[in-house]
């Protein structure tokens, strides 16, 4: 089980000039008030940072695929790996090779916002998409046995994630995309569930549940 056992939120006006300067003070000194105690530092990147993209890798073993991935998603992304920082996650492995969930975000962007927080003596031991940190929260609340039968929908007048049941897979699949606030959200997530339960190759959605901001 995990526990809340401090939070607050900040904003921070995002421009060229101030980037994420103005953000990491905010934090740091939120921290400072609130006299919050920590060991480590982790980044959950907003989905509009990162692009997603499944692929088929030829390797299962995860050393192999890091040394090829960062090219497979130039090709399907069509952006310039120089340019991008890559993460990936085996979502399951077959005889062919292994079915692979990429997370792409602008280089610049990812080292501009750990510098910003570094010298605010925060320094970040991971980043990564925040649905992936939005999986890990929800298995941990929900256990094994429901994160295999449920899919899980998390929505607010911005943004939705999709997170699929495991099932027989060593992952259970994500997804995210924008939402309007003017959007039917019932409509947008029979929608959505559908092909995100065509694309894995299952008959029917299943169950689902709903958290709606």
């Amino acid at each position: 089980t995990c526990e809340i056992l401090n939070s607050f939120s900040v904003s921070a006006e995002i421009s060229e000039e101030e980037s994420f300067a103005n953000l990491a003070d905010s934090i740091a000194q939120k921290c400072r008030e609130k006299e919050i105690v920590f060991s480590d530092v982790a980044v959950a990147l907003d989905c509009t940072m990162f692009a997603q993209q499944n692929l088929h890798s030829e390797f299962t073993e995860a050393k192999q695929i890091a040394q090829t991935i960062e090219f497979d998603a130039e090709e399907a992304l069509a952006v310039d790996a120089v340019e991008m920082t890559t993460a990936f996650e085996i979502v399951n492995k077959e005889e062919s090779g292994s079915e692979v969930a990429v997370f792409a975000a602008g280089r610049a962007l990812v080292s501009e916002i750990i510098i910003a927080l570094q010298n605010n003596n925060l320094d970040p031991v991971t980043v990564e998409p925040d649905v992936i940190c939005l999986r890990r929260f929800i298995s941990q609340l929900a256990g094994d046995e429901a994160e295999q039968n449920w899919n899980w929908a998390v929505v607010s007048n911005r943004n939705c994630y999709l997170i699929s049941a495991k099932q027989t897979k060593l992952k259970s699949g994500v997804r995210t995309f924008l939402t309007g606030s003017g959007q039917d959200k019932n409509a947008l997530l029979l929608r959505e569930i559908t092909m995100t339960a065509a694309a894995s190759g299952l008959e029917r959605p299943g169950n689902l549940k709903v958290f709606d901001t």
